[in-house]
């Protein structure tokens, strides 16, 4: 299994669904990069670059927003618990992201079965 560092220093374990930051000049940052094992972290994204950002994970399709002028993107994980306190107590995480332009905010999170739900707040999102 690979590592990968934070600072060359600190250990971070892969996430199931990483980003990728495609920016207009070609070039792309990722959040684990195999070249050089490094993690980043999203606050390193040029988003005055950026002209797609894409969710991917092994074996899947990636999933990619295109961006444009005046978008503010957002990332964040969303950890849901089930069955608290029983034996059968598990955690899922959704993985969250999309974009802001003025008030307007469209959110999607991956589902732990692959899918996409899009959402104006993931608080909505109920797991049986």
């Amino acid at each position: 299994m690979t590592k990968y560092f934070f600072n060359n220093t600190d250990e971070v374990q892969k996430e199931q669904w990483c980003w990728i930051a495609n920016y207009s000049d070609g070039t792309s940052l990722q959040q684990f990069d195999d070249s050089d094992n490094s993690f980043h972290q999203f606050r390193e994204i040029d988003q005055f670059k950026l002209a797609s950002f894409s969710m991917v994970s092994n074996g899947k399709s990636p999933i990619t927003l295109l961006f444009q002028p005046g978008m503010k993107l957002i990332h964040f994980y969303r950890n849901i618990q089930l069955h608290i306190g029983s034996p059968n107590q598990i955690t899922i995480r959704l993985y969250c992201f999309g974009y802001q332009v003025g008030n307007v905010k469209v959110l999607m999170a991956i589902m732990p079965d692959g899918s996409i739900a899009v959402v104006d707040d993931v608080d909505k999102i109920k797991i049986n």
